[in-house]
């Protein structure tokens, strides 16, 4: 675990976790945020702080389930998604609290190591030691004085979020609203303020009402999809498509080599292009007209804030089946099999009316000012901490 001594003063503490890459990013888009406003920031990784052998079973489990048995993971989800305080979990749910709060203990430590003045986190695990360590200080835990705020990076919110000793929620739509207040969390805490993103997508230009030569440009984000849908789509395509299609596979070189090595057997290099891992996801979707892949919380909203549709394949019940919903209510987003990529792609590129109907839905339905909102309500829930303090003083 990381050592605490000398932990450098942060105004602000965001604590994240590895369980999927959205919670990363947006904790990435609040400390940009942050930043811009003159505050210091340290990012810390939740797992950092845990024993090892639970982070890499918990990882292990969590990526597994959603990979291979997506139904199973759904009814899990579904199952338990009731309030925290109404055991979501049943039986096993005091075991599971009481566990999360010892293997995390060291965290809350790690934070309070820093003195912040906000404390913010972007999954729920971190949630339940610090929201204790707010309102109940003991020898292992000590006090975390400063406010706490938790940012639900889907479109619905499971009832693990719903934890005490917690100023105030972000959240993305009235659906994950609706449900912390069935988790029991006062509405007056909750912020519908839409996902962090970071700046670079709310600068993305707008679609163009064409593209040289005709094609359309298709940006797969493959990170959590894997190889096998992305394999099936490029079994359906062929040589003199209209289509121009980057294939982002991320740090999984295996994946990357195993998808370059079918483009080049079936002769797709005028069509498909497998890159590895992207830093310039902003300029990726400006550069593409659709994009395709899983509905993953921050994919999603990164998508709706720069202005381009989804099209959206293989999401995993549960939460990214509720932002699949939300996108595609809105009306900026469609729903495909692998099967059928191919030819909903053609049909966009003959009708690139209906393609800008979908981004002009996408641009409305984003929420560019998400980060700044969310700094804004917690350093008021600061400021109000701070005046009392001088008025008690």
């Amino acid at each position: 675990m990381p050592n605490r001594r000398n932990a450098p003063r942060a105004d602000v503490v965001i604590v994240h976790s590895p369980v999927g890459g959205g919670h990363r990013a947006a904790a990435e888009a609040l400390a940009e945020e942050a930043r811009a406003r003159g505050l210091t920031v340290v990012l810390l990784n939740a797992f950092d702080f845990c024993p090892p052998p639970f982070a890499g079973s918990y990882l292990f489990a969590h990526h597994t389930g959603q990979a291979f048995a997506p139904k199973l993971y759904g009814k899990a989800y579904s199952g338990t998604k009731g309030s925290a305080r109404k055991a979501p979990g049943g039986l096993l749910e005091p075991l599971r609290r009481g566990m999360d709060h010892l293997l995390f203990a060291p965290l809350v430590a790690a934070v309070v190591a820093h003195q912040p003045r906000l404390v913010i986190a972007t999954h729920h695990l971190p949630l339940l030691t610090l929201g204790r360590a707010r309102r109940t200080p003991t020898t292992a835990h000590p006090l975390l004085n400063a406010p706490l705020f938790g940012v639900v990076t889907d479109y619905d919110a499971h009832g693990v979020w719903a934890e005490r000793g917690i100023e105030g929620f972000a959240v993305g739509s009235r659906r994950a609203a609706d449900d912390l207040i069935r988790g029991g969390i006062p509405e007056a805490r909750i912020y519908q303020t839409g996902i962090p993103t970071k700046r670079a997508f709310a600068a993305v230009g707008a679609l163009p009402d064409a593209r040289k030569g005709g094609k359309i440009h298709a940006l797969f984000t493959s990170g959590g999809v894997g190889v096998g849908p992305l394999a099936a789509v490029l079994a359906t395509l062929q040589e003199t498509d209209p289509i121009s299609a980057v294939l982002v596979t991320g740090s999984d070189a295996a994946k990357q080599r195993h998808l370059s090595e079918q483009i080049k057997r079936r002769n797709l290099g005028a069509v498909v292009t497998a890159i590895g891992y992207e830093n310039a996801m902003a300029r990726r979707m400006e550069e593409s007209d659709i994009i395709i892949g899983k509905a993953g919380g921050l994919t999603v909203s990164e998508a709706l804030v720069a202005g381009r549709p989804l099209l959206l394949m293989g999401s995993i019940p549960g939460n990214e089946s509720a932002n699949e919903s939300y996108a595609v209510e809105g009306g900026a987003a469609l729903t495909a099999t692998a099967a059928q990529v191919r030819s909903h792609l053609l049909a966009l590129q003959a009708d690139r009316g209906r393609l800008l109907t979908l981004a002009a839905a996408a641009r409305a339905l984003g929420a560019p000012s998400a980060a700044r909102e969310i700094l804004d309500h917690a350093l008021a829930h600061v400021a109000r901490g701070d005046r009392q303090a001088q008025r008690s003083a």
